[in-house]
C-alpha cells in the first residue's frame, strides 16, 4: 500500500520529466538561492558535468554567472571558460577574455599565464576590447560586496 502511495505521489514528477533533487543536493540548491557563490558555482559546476543532475549547459552557466558576479574566483574563470567555448552562452572571445582577465586579478600564475597565452591568440581588438570590459566587470563585482555588505 505505501508503495502504491509513493507511486501515485510522484505522477505528476514522472510524467513531467521533472527531476527530483538528492538530498545533497536540494541543500546546495537551496544554499545557492540564498546568494551563496561557492553555493551557486558548485551548482554550476554539477549542471557543467551532469553530476546528480541532468547535463545543463545554459543551467551551468547561468550559475556561475551569479557566482562570478559576486567575485568569486572559480566561477569567473569557468564563465570565461563558457563565453570562449559558447559553452551554455553564446560565444563572444572578448567576454570570454574579459572574465579571465578578472579570474587572474588575485595573481594565480596559471590563470596568468592562461590570460597571457589567450591574448596572445586573439586578434588586438577582441584583446583591447576584453580589457575594458574587464573594467566593467571588476566595478560591477565590487558595488555587489559593497551592496551586500550594507544588507548584512
Amino acid at each position: 500500500m505505501r508503495r502504491l502511495f509513493l507511486v501515485f505521489a510522484l505522477m505528476p514528477v514522472l510524467l513531467c520529466g521533472a527531476e527530483v533533487d538528492s538530498p545533497a543536493v536540494a541543500r546546495l540548491r537551496a544554499r545557492a538561492m540564498q546568494g551563496f557563490p561557492g553555493a551557486q558555482f558548485n551548482l554550476g559546476d554539477l549542471y557543467a558535468n551532469g553530476y546528480s543532475v541532468p547535463k545543463d549547459s545554459v543551467e551551468a552557466a547561468s550559475w556561475y554567472k551569479k557566482s562570478a558576479e559576486q567575485g568569486y574566483g572559480e566561477a569567473e574563470f569557468s564563465l570565461g571558460l563558457a563565453y570562449l567555448n559558447g559553452e551554455g552562452v553564446e560565444k563572444n572571445e572578448a567576454e570570454g577574455l574579459a572574465w579571465i582577465i578578472v579570474a587572474a586579478q588575485p595573481g594565480t600564475m596559471s590563470i596568468v599565464k592562461f590570460r597571457e597565452k589567450l591574448e596572445q591568440t586573439l586578434a588586438p581588438a577582441v584583446a583591447a576590447a576584453a580589457q575594458l570590459r574587464s573594467k566593467a566587470l571588476l566595478d560591477l563585482i565590487a558595488a555587489n560586496k559593497k551592496a551586500k555588505a550594507a544588507r548584512s
